[in-house]
């Protein structure tokens, strides 16, 4: 059996960072030829995340559209991205996704056209288990259960 102990200070900045956890979301344990794999993913996901974006080209428009999306992640709320086509909407958000790992996903209805489709793309993007003979009621409340977060 596997175990790993989270030292105090990671779980202060767990809590600032992800305020829906409680203190009971961490159990102490051990690891003992890892002794510290959290601060060790921690740092892999920083390191990754700082990669991503210096190597995404800026224009005024990713930059206002990243403003947009932390706004939208503080605040937990829903916006809408509206622009001309071929503008780099997309790769914004995409890149913007990938440094904030954990927090957002990205998920493309490009090319769908159908509400099942669409509801399909979704789960899987959440990471919802779904079957091709699911009805789109199901898949929405699997969808509403799993999308839920504490304010």
């Amino acid at each position: 059996m596997m175990f790993f102990r989270i030292p105090h200070n990671r779980v202060i900045l767990a809590r600032h960072k992800f305020r829906e956890l409680e203190k009971r979301d961490f159990k102490e344990a051990t690891l003992t030829y890892f002794p510290d794999i959290v601060g060790a993913l921690i740092e892999f996901k920083r390191r990754y995340e700082e990669r991503v974006a210096s190597e995404f080209c800026h224009t005024a428009i990713s930059r206002q559209i990243w403003q947009q999306l932390d706004y939208a992640l503080k605040t937990r709320t829903m916006i809408v991205l509206d622009g001309r086509e071929g503008r780099g909407k997309t790769e914004a958000v995409r890149a913007w996704c990938h440094c904030h790992l954990g927090e957002a996903r990205f998920v493309s209805l490009d090319g769908t056209s159908t509400k099942t489709a669409q509801v399909r793309e979704l789960a899987t993007g959440l990471g919802v288990g779904h079957g091709y003979g699911s009805k789109v009621s199901e898949m929405q409340a699997s969808l509403d259960s799993h999308a839920a977060v504490a304010p």
